[in-house]
This record gives structure tokens, C-alpha cells and sequence, in this order.
């Protein structure tokens, strides 16, 4: 841009969309000294490979670490969500389970009221035999004696 007085001022320059300060100038100089010393220390590296090749190893097993992260953050995933569904499907189950020992109780009531009922029953009907049991064994007295009786009189 042109200053006021006509010149081009250094501290400001446009260049299409891209504006260059003397601060990113200054910025720049910063990354490409920054650039070099890299390029300096990947040229010693490069006279000492063990050192290099550790590098590497140590970016590849870092970044290998975070696939098995990753990988074990998704299985964890995966996993939880399994448990999930299955603690749904086991609360339906559990749900049906209580239902149907609802009804089981209640079966159970009804079928101890038939049983008590039964037991009334025999009750009566053992007190109804043993009353038989006394009426035949009277009975069986009573033929006896006119058995004896007809037998004496034949006589």
C-alpha cells in the first residue's frame, strides 16, 4: 500500500488476500532459522542412524499405542453397549420372571385351598368309614348272636 507521503512503508504489505506484517515477517525468519536447526539436527541424525531409527521406533510404537488405544476405547465401547442391551433384555427377563411368580403364588394359594378342602374331605370321610367300621362290626355281632340263637332253637 502506498503511505500517505507516497512510499511503501516495510512494516505493512498486501498481497492479494495474504497480509504480511513485520511481526509475521519476523514470524517467518523465526520458522525458516527453525526449519534450518531441523535440517541441521536431521543431518546429525542422519551420522548416527541408531538415534534416528530409535526416533522412528518410538513415533511408530506411540503411534501403534494409540491404534491399540483406540482399538481397546472401541471394543470398551462395543462392550458397553452389549451390556447395555443385555441389561434391558435381562430387566424384560427379570420383569416376566416376577409376572410369572405372580401367578405361580397364586396357583399355589388356590391349589392350598384345594388341598385344605381335600383334607376336610378325608377327615369326614374317615370319620364316615370308622362310623361304617362301628356299624358293620355291630352288625356283624348281631348275625353272630342270631346265627347262635338259630342254631340253639334248631336244637
Amino acid at each position: 500500500m502506498c503511505e500517505p507521503s507516497g512510499g511503501w512503508s516495510p512494516s505493512h504489505i498486501s498481497l492479494g488476500s495474504m497480509n504480511i506484517t513485520e511481526s509475521n515477517m519476523a514470524d517467518s525468519k523465526d520458522s525458516s532459522s527453525k526449519e534450518r536447526e531441523s535440517k541441521t539436527a536431521l543431518k546429525r541424525m542422519k551420522h548416527s542412524p541408531p538415534m534416528l531409527e530409535s526416533l522412528v521406533k518410538k513415533k511408530t510404537d506411540s503411534s501403534l499405542t494409540l491404534d491399540v488405544i483406540l482399538h481397546n476405547l472401541n471394543t470398551v465401547h462395543d462392550v458397553a453397549q452389549s451390556s447395555k442391551t443385555n441389561t434391558d433384555l435381562l430387566q424384560v427377563e427379570v420383569a416376566a420372571i416376577r409376572s410369572n411368580l405372580k401367578e405361580l403364588k397364586i396357583r399355589v394359594t388356590i391349589a392350598e385351598s384345594r388341598i385344605s378342602r381335600f383334607e376336610e374331605c378325608i377327615s369326614e370321610h374317615s370319620q364316615t368309614f370308622s362310623g361304617l367300621e362301628k356299624v358293620v362290626a355291630t352288625l356283624k355281632s348281631q348275625i353272630t348272636e342270631q346265627e347262635d340263637r338259630n342254631r340253639r332253637s334248631n336244637l
